[in-house]
């Protein structure tokens, strides 16, 4: 569900920190499963058959989309395979999955464009704060993109400590729910249910492949922006116009190289491994696109019921009654 409807959501309104969101929810659910299954492994198997079904569902996904998910459950079942649910791996797990996220931008990044580009950060930066400032000796000492690494390093721990910290809350919080509330919860849902026209699943229709995202042009664009600037300020300390032209280069041919050459070969390879032992998962892969439309269902009441609320006190309201019905609905699990 997090790497099918939210990740799509989230992808389609272009929200920020998306991975960190994605692996916040994938360490929810994964808490959830270690603590209401009874056997090792479960986990991991559940992993592989998410992977599965977002191959059947969203045949465009990415590769690193993939292998974040892999990444993401072999985590979670190293730290939680145990039957009792403790508080310093869940923990563990929420900072882990969210640097996780982090390092895989950064990395991304620096081997697109090189450290050249992390330079140039600094050395805008400094031209900035000397022009508009007037602050002679804004040299190379400022390095504002260090500044900017460990800033988003920071958010991500911060976030998966707060995904750790809910998870483990939510586990004790839906023990303590009375039978009788979740009656109620899913009497409502049926009637809702009955409310809405029937629909299904489909699968994601063929589109042109985007090989630039957003923050990709929108950086690009900064390196052009700094290129034309170093025309302007032509012998400035500050820019290089031959390193950035070399950085805009590098950026396009590894990009070209990378998503139409070496992506699609990896994800092909990948898939024929999978589709290996997908009729040993078949019917719990059936199953689950059976349950899709139901599980939409639940969320779309759980978000109305939870109208009673306002901001996060409405998310939270929001998630505990999604979790409490998923979990005791004999359809879901």
């Amino acid at each position: 569900m997090s790497e099918g409807l939210l990740g799509g959501v989230l992808h389609a309104f272009r929200i920020p920190f998306t991975g960190l969101i994605i692996g916040s929810v994938a360490v929810i659910i994964m808490s959830l499963i270690s603590t209401y299954s009874e056997k090792r492994g479960v986990i991991l198997r559940a992993c592989i058959i998410t992977i599965l079904v977002k191959m059947i569902i969203s045949p465009y996904a990415p590769l690193t989309a993939h292998l974040s998910v892999f990444l993401q459950g072999l985590l979670g079942e190293i730290l939680l395979g145990k039957k009792e649910l403790k508080f310093i791996p869940i923990i563990m797990l929420g900072m882990l999955t969210s640097l996780l996220s982090s390092f895989q931008k950064i990395i991304f990044l620096t081997l697109i464009y090189g450290k050249t580009l992390w330079e140039s950060i600094d050395q805008f930066s400094s031209f900035v704060i000397k022009e508009v400032f007037k602050i002679k000796n804004a040299g190379s000492d400022i390095k504002i993109s260090n500044v900017l690494i460990f800033s988003y390093i920071g958010i991500h721990l911060l976030g998966g400590f707060v995904s750790g910290f809910y998870a483990f809350r939510l586990n004790k919080k839906l023990k303590g729910l009375h039978s009788e509330r979740i009656t109620d919860l899913k009497n409502e849902l049926t009637v809702f249910i009955s409310e809405r026209k029937p629909e299904g699943i489909k699968a994601e229709k063929p589109r042109r492949k985007r090989f630039f995202k957003f923050s990709r042009i929108a950086i690009f664009l900064f390196l052009v922006f700094l290129l034309l600037l170093s025309y302007f300020y032509n012998g400035n300390e500050y820019f290089n116009s031959q390193s950035l032209i070399v950085m805009l280069l590098r950026s396009l041919v590894l990009m070209l190289i990378w998503f139409k050459f070496i992506s699609p070969a990896l994800l092909k390879f990948f898939r024929k491994k999978l589709n290996n032992r997908t009729g040993k998962f078949s019917s719990d892969i059936d199953g689950i696109i059976k349950i899709l439309p139901t599980l939409k269902a639940i969320v779309q009441f759980s978000w109305k019921k939870s109208s009673e609320k306002k901001g996060l006190k409405r998310i939270t309201l929001f998630a505990d009654y999604t979790l409490a019905i998923i979990l005791n609905d004999e359809s879901t699990i």
